[in-house]
């Protein structure tokens, strides 16, 4: 995993979460990841494999992830440019649309030293836009069905595709795209995102601009990606008919009302009535010790007399126990509008609980007409170590090491 402590914010307006490890004193090369369209470098595998290998080659890392508010590709290339530093070389390595990007970054900065495209894609706004897209209307939102969307689909506002139109590297046959660079392409045969003969195509046409292209055909690397995707949905889809996956804690503060008279009353031995797991011991009606036999002695430890293995469980929690809040003040937001996030996010996990209960019940119906027993409760279990394997990883690695 890309080390949570070289993750950063950017203190513009933008707000881009990137990370940075910069390069060691001998060496001022920096392997750079851009990832795809709705991609999150944090957990991208692809991205850490590039980490992986800047490591082992002793250069610095950088990626970062594109902005959430979807104004276009343009503001998208815009961001990228601003987090390069001109002290340092660059390799450029995108996946999927972080290709595009890669290569709008090439064409205004010179201190790239490589392109590497991973199942690279171009100029897929405007195929979206004239094979897919319900209207050209700026105002209309697209619900665009997506297998890597949780809730099945991407909202993507037309506006965004329109105003990606300036970032456009093929705007006719005869343009020829000039990269002072060498560009390798990496794409897989099964690829069903961007199909393997329009990366072809794409390749040739940079052919044309004299370019320096290298073009790798793999059978097997970029099909992983897509079942990797149908598992991991599968597998939320299972937890949404999962009632604990519905527990919530609420807390609300409080003002405290001292009333002296009730005070003593309950202080007064008189009104109190011994324990009975101690006898000695005198409680009051109200004492949660009541429903107690006994209560056993407790040691308290210190952290340093922990095992090795619950220091890291120790770790562990305290970091998702205080993970929100500081998360929540590194990206200076206040307590008012991190619980309205919570809130928003609260109510989209609920009604997406209602819809999958609702299409339980008509499974069911449909069941019940041909059988007399059988329901689903939802709680139809997901291997989850296969949601994270990736047999193809050290290929990758191998391909990459070759290339750099």
């Amino acid at each position: 995993m890309i080390p949570k402590k070289i993750i950063q914010t950017t203190t513009d307006d933008r707000k881009i979460i990137f990370a940075y490890k910069k390069p060691p004193p001998h060496t001022n090369i920096i392997l750079c990841f851009i990832p795809g369209f709705k991609s999150d470098f944090i957990t991208s595998k692809k991205a850490q494999v590039v980490y992986n290998l800047a490591e082992e080659l002793k250069v610095g890392f950088l990626s970062w992830n594109h902005h959430q508010d979807m104004t276009s590709v343009v503001d998208w290339y815009r961001d990228g440019v601003s987090l390069l530093c001109n002290d340092y070389d660059y390799y450029l390595i995108g996946a999927s649309m972080g290709l595009w990007i890669s290569l709008l970054i090439a064409t205004t900065t010179k201190r790239i030293r490589g392109i590497v495209g991973i199942g690279g894609s171009i100029d897929f706004t405007e195929r979206w836009l004239s094979e897919e897209a319900p209207s050209h209307d700026a105002n209309v939102i697209w619900k665009r069905p997506s297998e890597y969307a949780v809730e099945g689909y991407y909202e993507i506002p037309v506006s965004f595709l329109l105003n990606s139109r300036p970032a456009l590297l093929l705007q006719g046959e005869e343009d020829m795209i000039v990269i002072p660079c060498p560009i390798y392409l990496i794409h897989g045969e099964q690829d069903k995102d961007v199909r393997f003969e329009e990366a072809k195509e794409f390749a040739n046409h940079l052919l044309k601009g004299r370019n320096h292209v290298y073009f790798y055909q793999i059978r097997e690397l970029m099909a992983d990606h897509r079942k990797r995707a149908e598992r991991r949905r599968a597998y939320y889809e299972s937890k949404l008919g999962d009632p604990q996956q519905l527990i919530r804690v609420i807390g609300s503060s409080s003002k405290l009302y001292p009333d002296a008279e009730q005070f003593y009353y309950h202080e007064n031995p008189d009104n109190l009535m011994p324990w009975q797991g101690n006898p000695d011991i005198k409680i009051d009606r109200f004492d949660g010790r009541s429903l107690l036999d006994y209560i056993p002695d407790s040691t308290k430890n210190s952290y340093q007399d922990f095992s090795k293995d619950d220091k890291e469980i120790s770790d562990e929690l305290n970091f998702e126990r205080y993970h929100d809040l500081i998360e929540a003040e590194r990206l200076n937001v206040s307590e008012t509008e991190r619980l309205a996030e919570v809130e928003e996010e609260w109510t989209k996990l609920l009604d997406r609980h209602q819809a999958k209960l609702a299409l339980l019940k008509n499974q069911e119906r449909t069941h019940s007409k041909n059988h007399t027993f059988g329901y689903d409760y939802g709680t139809g279990k997901v291997n989850n170590e296969d949601l994270y394997q990736d047999n193809h990883d050290e290929k990758a690695s191998r391909l990459l090491k070759d290339i750099l």
